[in-house]
């Protein structure tokens, strides 16, 4: 039986506290309800396959007085409903995804509409909303695509986070006097909405109310109110001019990102806090102008600094100049502060600066050379990522600091030379500098973390030097496609190479085997011990792997994305592992560990194989046919990841674990569905007897037109469309 949530300011109101209440079901069948003594229903569940219905006021004589959860969610027989005249309250998803639902006659005594109430009735295309409703819950009208129409009445005060989101053919809304709070969201996503009525005396709303409302060109904000918030109108391009009232005092993150029509905008006296970044990706912005009398915020040549002039806050992206000097005093660079100034080809920096915050120069592509001050001593997160025209950068021996991806994407960045006295190369600080062709790691540096390197397709050789004390576990060369060699320091306590290879000191890790070493076959030294994650990752000409005896673990992932690579062969001696015809086993056969051939279309694994662990033959982009014996007792989770051409997996009919029906795995008994292979095509549906459809069965299954699923299945499905983007059809009862 489906449980009853009412809003608690009502529960008293409807049922009372003190009241018995038990289940009863009509005399016709049609309907379950929860009763009380005294005579009154909450409909829990509908039987009927009505088109239009008409909900009756009175059940076996007790009236209806609520609308319980999900009670006609996704029923798709529903085109129109009138909700009787006693219904008071509304509940959680009690219509969402009734996506045949054009037309709902409220009843005059509703109050509260609850959560996700008609979310995804996308052919509602009008609502008049009671008098007496005073609380719309979150998402309760969300992705209603077809609504153009809404009436609100005197009266509402809540509108919940959401409850609006997506309604893409909303027009105009307008919200009556008596509104306290309009909710996070509220009409995010609105898309053709062009016209909002405020309440004159609103003072709060939630973060995002109006983001990405693209047709949005004028609005008149509350005298009352006290903050915009976080990304309030983020992405409304349309928007080109706002006059912000003397009642705000703070500017929240992102407040007005991406308002790509907005030419100035101007600062008042009372604004006491304007958070970095407010400005984001306003590309005609010309001018931030801040009133004289203001005592937190100064402007120059439209330029937002803070009072004293010791922090730029925002330049604005649309301004003609192509060279700025930036004022002497101004000590830090605040986050976004430069963001995407597109026509700024050069900079030239005070000798005050100490700080570049995040993101400050981020995506300035006609940057094409920096030179910063003396006493600079800290650059943060991607302070100069995505700078694609910036070739050359020197930076001062007072830094100390660098945060991760820092040049990432500066994909003409040729010579950097890193200061002495920075500790840490953070990640993805040169990811995609594709045109670096060598770096000095200085003898400061103990730390490498992942991606920092990544997609440096420049680099042949790199020197890691004896200060280094950890290198990142994943990914820190990954995608150097032309690195041969990775050398270490003779006297280096932590590291060592051989041949180019990168190994822990003690020789028992094997860390890193450069993507771009041009041999054909490779050898693991004896006395590794363990091959690390992504250890050969990308590697472009490597053909074949062999195992020493004393390799004790081969990582997940260590021969990821090898397209070339053929074979793993195992010294026979090993006492952990083996391999037959180039694929890993463990050392009794039991388990199938890595089938690494790229090149096979189909494989029939061994009789005496009883496991195939996750990613056992993950890339095997052009395997169509697996054959699974009768002993296979266990496949885990991903084992087939990423066989795009992979249509059929085919299970011995004695196989006491599994079963298969044109080529899609299922348990024995078929009431759980494993894996559909992910080359299969066309129109697929799920056979009756299935009741579960396992996470990550229809992983990668692209080639699908559709999946019909029957209604026995009892897992949540909605992944299944949202995340792979099938059509997905559910059988009703």
């Amino acid at each position: 039986m489906k449980q009853i949530a009412f809003f608690a300011s009502i529960i008293s109101l409807l049922f009372g506290l003190s009241l018995s209440v038990f289940a009863m079901k009509s005399a016709d069948g049609l309907w379950e309800c929860e009763v009380n003594g005294e005579m009154e229903a909450v409909i829990v569940a509908y039987y009927g396959k009505d088109a239009e219905l008409e909900i009756p006021a009175f059940i076996d004589d007790y009236k209806v007085i609520a609308l319980g959860d999900e009670v006609f969610q996704k029923n798709l027989n529903l085109t129109s409903v009138v909700i009787p005249e006693y219904v008071m309250s509304i509940g959680i998803k009690t219509f969402a995804e009734c996506s045949e639902l054009s037309s709902v006659t409220f009843s005059e005594g509703l109050m509260t509409i609850g959560e996700r109430a008609f979310a995804g009735c996308t052919k509602l295309s009008s609502l008049d909303i009671p008098l007496f409703v005073t609380e719309i819950g979150e998402s309760a009208f969300a992705s209603c695509s077809g609504l153009s129409e809404v009436t609100l009445p005197e009266g509402l005060i809540y509108v919940g986070g959401r409850a609006f989101e997506s309604c893409s053919n909303l027009m105009q809304i307008i919200l009556p006097q008596s509104v306290e709070y309009i909710g996070g969201c509220a009409f995010e996503g609105c898309t053709l909405l062009t016209t909002v009525v405020l309440p004159e005396n609103l003072e709060e709303f939630g973060p995002l109310v109006f983001s990405y409302c693209s047709s949005l060109a004028e609005i008149n904000l509350p005298q009352n109110l006290k903050i915009i918030e976080e990304e309030m109108f983020y992405g409304c391009a349309k928007l080109s001019s706002i006059e912000i009232p003397s009642s705000v005092t703070e500017i929240s993150y992102s407040a007005f990102s991406f308002c790509t029509g907005l030419t100035s905008i101007n600062i008042s006296r009372n604004i006491e806090f304007i958070q970095e970044g407010a400005f984001t990706g306003c590309s005609s912005l010309k001018s931030i102008n801040v009133e004289d009398a203001n005592e937190n915020y100064s402007s120059v040549d439209g330029v937002l600094f803070n009072k004293n002039k010791t922090r730029l806050i925002s330049y604005p992206i649309g301004k003609e100049s192509t060279e700025y000097i930036i004022p002497n005093g101004v000590a830090k660079i605040a986050e976004s502060a430069f963001y995407e100034c597109t026509k700024l080809t050069g900079v030239t920096f005070p000798d005050s600066l100490r700080v570049i915050a995040e993101s400050a120069f981020r995506g300035c592509e006609q940057l094409a050379e920096v030179i910063l001050p003396e006493k600079v001593i800290s650059i943060e997160w991607a302070a100069f990522a995505d700078c694609v025209n910036l070739t050359r950068i020197i930076l001062p021996e007072s830094i100390t600091s660098m945060g991760p991806a820092v040049f990432s994407g500066c994909t003409s960045l040729e010579d950097v030379r890193l200061p002495e006295s920075i500790t840490v190369i953070g990640g993805n600080m040169f990811s995609d500098c594709v045109k670096l062709t060598s770096i000095a790691i200085p003898v400061s540096v103990t730390s490498i973390s992942e991606f920092a390197f990544s997609g440096c397709l420049g680099l042949t050789s790199i020197y890691i030097p004896r200060s280094v004390k950890s290198i990142g576990s994943w990914g820190v060369f990954d995608e150097c496609y032309n690195l041969e060699a990775i050398n270490v320091a003779e006297d280096s306590k932590y590291f060592m190479s051989i041949d180019g290879v990168l190994l822990s000191k003690d020789k028992k890790r094997l860390i890193t085997y450069p993507t771009g070493k041009k041999e054909n076959e490779y050898t693991v030294p004896e006395g590794v011990a363990k091959i690390e994650s992504f250890a050969f990752s990308d590697c472009q000409n490597l053909t074949a792997v062999n195992i020493s005896s004393s390799v004790s673990d081969i990582s997940q992932y260590c021969f990821s994305i090898c397209d070339k690579l053929k074979s793993i062969n195992v010294a026979e001696d090993n006492k952990y592992y083996s391999s037959i015809d180039g694929t890993l086993f463990n050392k009794d056969k039991t388990e199938l560990l890595m089938c690494v051939d790229t090149d096979i279309t189909e494989y029939i694994v061994p009789e005496f194989v009883t496991s195939i662990v996750g990613y056992a033959f993950s890339d095997c982009t052009k395997l169509s046919r697996i054959i699974l014996s009768e002993n296979i007792a266990s496949i885990d989770n991903g084992a087939f990841h990423l066989c795009h051409n992979l249509t059929e997996l085919i299970v011995h009919e004695d196989n006491e674990t599994y079963s298969s029906v044109d080529g899609v795995l299922f348990n024995k008994d078929k009431t759980e569905l494993l894996k559909c292979p992910e080359g299969k095509e066309g129109d697929f549906i799920v056979p009756q007897s299935v009741t579960i459809i396992a996470g990550g069965a229809f992983y990668s299954c692209y080639l699908l037109a559709s999946i019909t699923i029957p209604a026995t299945v009892t897992t949540n499905i909605d992944d299944i469309h949202y995340e792979y983007k099938v059509k997905v059809i559910i059988l009703d009862e």
